[in-house]
């Protein structure tokens, strides 16, 4: 297993067991840097399994929709 791997599971590991990432970069000495972008994509994928994350509706603009005139014959 590579390094870069066992530092992703170690650090999911111990976010799935409720430790905030202070503690993660204190235990393991751990960059900064790493353990935030593997806590944001730890989160991202948690809130998809759970079905938080749901598409954004795009709503037209209406100021560029013409208006349609009714002709009457």
């Amino acid at each position: 297993m590579s390094s870069e791997l066992e530092r992703r599971t170690a650090i999911i590991m111990v976010f799935r067991c409720g430790r905030a990432s202070k503690e993660i970069i204190d235990f393991f000495k751990f960059p900064k840097a790493t353990v935030h972008s593997i806590a944001k994509s730890f989160k991202e994928s948690e809130d998809i399994e759970e079905g938080f994350l749901t598409p954004e509706r795009k709503t037209p603009d209406r100021s560029q929709v013409r208006k349609r005139s009714v002709r009457l014959h």
